[in-house]
C-alpha cells in the first residue's frame, strides 16, 4: 500500500460525504468540528491548493455544478 492509496481513500470518503449532504447540513458539520478536525481541514484545504498550483489539471473533474458548489462551501474554492 502507498501513501497515495490512502490519500485516495480519504479523499473519495471525504467528497462522498459531501455529495451527500445539503450545504446547511456541511455548515451545522463545520461549525460542530474541534480544534483537530479544524486544522485537519485546513491542511486538507492547503494540500489541495497546492496540488492545483502545482497541476492545474487536477481540478478538473466532471460532477454535477450542485456537488461543486458543495465542495466550495467547505473547502473555500
Amino acid at each position: 500500500m502507498q501513501v497515495s492509496d490512502a490519500i485516495a481513500g480519504l479523499l473519495g470518503k471525504f467528497f462522498d460525504f459531501v455529495n451527500r449532504n445539503s450545504a446547511t447540513d456541511l455548515s451545522e458539520a463545520q461549525a460542530a468540528f474541534n480544534d483537530r478536525q479544524k486544522r485537519g481541514l485546513e491542511t486538507l484545504i492547503r494540500l489541495i491548493g497546492r496540488s492545483i498550483e502545482e497541476c492545474p489539471a487536477f481540478v478538473h473533474y466532471v460532477v454535477s455544478l450542485e456537488d461543486q458548489q458543495r465542495r466550495a462551501s467547505v473547502l473555500g474554492f
